[in-house]
Protein backbone atom coordinates (compact mmCIF):
# COMPACT_ATOMS: atom_id res chain seq x y z
CA UNK A 1 0.00 0.00 0.00
CA UNK A 2 1.24 3.30 -0.82
CA UNK A 3 -0.03 6.81 0.44
CA UNK A 4 -0.44 9.49 -2.23
CA UNK A 5 1.90 11.92 -2.06
CA UNK A 6 0.88 15.57 -1.17
CA UNK A 7 2.07 16.51 -5.38
CA UNK A 8 0.13 13.57 -6.13
CA UNK A 9 -3.37 14.77 -4.58
CA UNK A 10 -3.14 17.89 -6.08
CA UNK A 11 -3.03 16.46 -9.24
CA UNK A 12 -6.01 14.15 -8.64
CA UNK A 13 -7.57 17.44 -7.69
CA UNK A 14 -6.99 19.32 -10.75
CA UNK A 15 -8.02 16.85 -12.67
CA UNK A 16 -11.60 16.68 -11.22
CA UNK A 17 -11.68 20.40 -12.29
CA UNK A 18 -10.41 22.37 -9.56
CA UNK A 19 -8.85 25.84 -10.53
CA UNK A 20 -6.44 26.35 -8.05
CA UNK A 21 -5.17 23.81 -4.58
CA UNK A 22 -2.88 24.94 -1.96
CA UNK A 23 -0.42 22.69 0.39
CA UNK A 24 -1.82 24.36 3.52
CA UNK A 25 1.40 22.70 5.08
CA UNK A 26 3.57 24.26 2.85
CA UNK A 27 1.54 27.59 2.85
CA UNK A 28 0.06 27.42 6.64
CA UNK A 29 -0.79 31.01 6.18
CA UNK A 30 -3.09 30.04 2.84
CA UNK A 31 -5.89 32.90 3.24
CA UNK A 32 -3.38 35.32 1.59
CA UNK A 33 -3.44 32.96 -1.22
CA UNK A 34 -7.40 32.59 -1.28
CA UNK A 35 -7.58 36.86 -1.23
CA UNK A 36 -5.04 36.88 -4.10
CA UNK A 37 -6.82 34.15 -5.71
CA UNK A 38 -10.48 35.90 -5.54
CA UNK A 39 -9.55 39.62 -5.86
CA UNK A 40 -9.90 40.02 -2.31
CA UNK A 41 -13.28 38.73 -2.09
CA UNK A 42 -12.60 35.64 -0.63
CA UNK A 43 -13.96 31.96 -0.83
CA UNK A 44 -17.92 31.43 -1.03
CA UNK A 45 -17.66 28.01 1.26
CA UNK A 46 -15.22 26.28 3.50
CA UNK A 47 -15.52 22.50 3.89
CA UNK A 48 -13.82 22.32 7.07
CA UNK A 49 -12.43 18.87 8.62
CA UNK A 50 -10.14 20.12 11.11
CA UNK A 51 -11.84 23.07 13.01
CA UNK A 52 -9.84 25.32 15.84
CA UNK A 53 -6.55 24.61 14.33
CA UNK A 54 -7.44 26.71 10.86
CA UNK A 55 -10.28 29.44 12.24
CA UNK A 56 -7.67 32.07 11.80
CA UNK A 57 -6.85 31.31 8.42
CA UNK A 58 -10.55 30.52 7.36
CA UNK A 59 -12.06 33.45 8.68
CA UNK A 60 -9.31 35.48 6.60
CA UNK A 61 -10.09 33.39 3.87
CA UNK A 62 -14.22 33.61 3.49
CA UNK A 63 -16.24 36.11 2.30
CA UNK A 64 -19.62 38.17 2.74
CA UNK A 65 -22.67 36.07 2.74
CA UNK A 66 -20.56 32.42 2.25
CA UNK A 67 -21.35 29.63 4.10
CA UNK A 68 -18.56 27.72 6.49
CA UNK A 69 -19.67 23.75 7.10
CA UNK A 70 -17.35 22.29 10.15
CA UNK A 71 -17.68 18.28 9.93
CA UNK A 72 -14.75 17.30 11.60
CA UNK A 73 -12.20 18.43 14.63
CA UNK A 74 -8.73 17.12 13.81
CA UNK A 75 -7.28 20.43 14.67
CA UNK A 76 -9.08 20.82 18.20
CA UNK A 77 -12.32 22.70 19.21
CA UNK A 78 -10.34 25.26 21.33
CA UNK A 79 -9.71 28.42 19.48
CA UNK A 80 -7.13 30.29 20.50
CA UNK A 81 -8.11 33.73 21.42
CA UNK A 82 -4.72 34.44 23.24
CA UNK A 83 -4.44 37.53 19.96
CA UNK A 84 -7.55 38.95 21.16
CA UNK A 85 -7.17 38.88 24.78
CA UNK A 86 -8.36 35.28 25.58
CA UNK A 87 -11.66 36.27 24.34
CA UNK A 88 -13.35 34.91 21.44
CA UNK A 89 -15.44 37.31 19.18
CA UNK A 90 -18.16 36.97 17.13
CA UNK A 91 -17.48 40.29 15.47
CA UNK A 92 -16.02 39.29 12.18
CA UNK A 93 -18.78 36.40 11.63
CA UNK A 94 -21.41 38.81 11.85
CA UNK A 95 -19.53 42.09 9.88
CA UNK A 96 -19.17 38.81 6.54
CA UNK A 97 -22.69 37.74 7.73
CA UNK A 98 -21.20 34.34 7.24
CA UNK A 99 -23.29 31.38 7.84
CA UNK A 100 -21.20 28.96 10.02
CA UNK A 101 -22.76 25.29 10.58
CA UNK A 102 -21.42 22.29 12.74
CA UNK A 103 -22.51 19.12 12.01
CA UNK A 104 -21.59 15.42 12.86
CA UNK A 105 -23.56 11.92 12.91
CA UNK A 106 -21.36 10.97 15.60
CA UNK A 107 -24.30 11.95 18.49
CA UNK A 108 -27.26 11.34 16.00
CA UNK A 109 -30.05 9.02 16.74
CA UNK A 110 -30.32 5.57 14.97
CA UNK A 111 -33.11 6.54 13.22
CA UNK A 112 -31.76 9.76 11.16
CA UNK A 113 -28.94 7.64 10.52
CA UNK A 114 -30.86 4.99 8.49
CA UNK A 115 -33.12 7.61 6.74
CA UNK A 116 -29.79 9.32 5.81
CA UNK A 117 -28.80 6.00 4.32
CA UNK A 118 -32.40 5.51 2.54
CA UNK A 119 -31.83 9.36 1.10
CA UNK A 120 -28.16 8.75 0.01
CA UNK A 121 -30.00 4.95 -1.48
CA UNK A 122 -32.48 6.66 -3.56
CA UNK A 123 -30.68 10.47 -4.36
CA UNK A 124 -27.37 9.68 -5.05
CA UNK A 125 -26.58 5.32 -5.42
CA UNK A 126 -28.25 5.83 -9.32
CA UNK A 127 -25.73 8.58 -10.29
CA UNK A 128 -22.78 5.92 -8.92
CA UNK A 129 -24.29 3.30 -11.44
CA UNK A 130 -24.71 5.97 -14.35
CA UNK A 131 -20.95 6.61 -13.88
CA UNK A 132 -22.05 10.36 -13.05
CA UNK A 133 -20.80 10.19 -9.80
CA UNK A 134 -16.98 8.47 -9.41
CA UNK A 135 -15.60 7.71 -5.97
CA UNK A 136 -12.05 8.06 -5.39
CA UNK A 137 -10.19 5.05 -3.22
CA UNK A 138 -7.45 6.71 -1.76
CA UNK A 139 -6.16 3.21 -0.27
CA UNK A 140 -7.66 -0.43 -0.05
CA UNK A 141 -6.84 -2.43 2.87
CA UNK A 142 -6.85 -6.29 2.98
CA UNK A 143 -9.58 -8.09 5.08
CA UNK A 144 -7.95 -11.19 6.90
Amino acid sequence: MQRVSSNQFHSIIYRLGADHTINYKKTPEYSKVVMDLTDRKGVDIILDPVGAQNYAQNLASIAMDARWVVYGSLGGLDVDCTEAGGKFSMRPLFAKRANLLFTTLRNRSDEFKTDLIKRFSEDCLPDFESGKLRPIVDRVFKMS
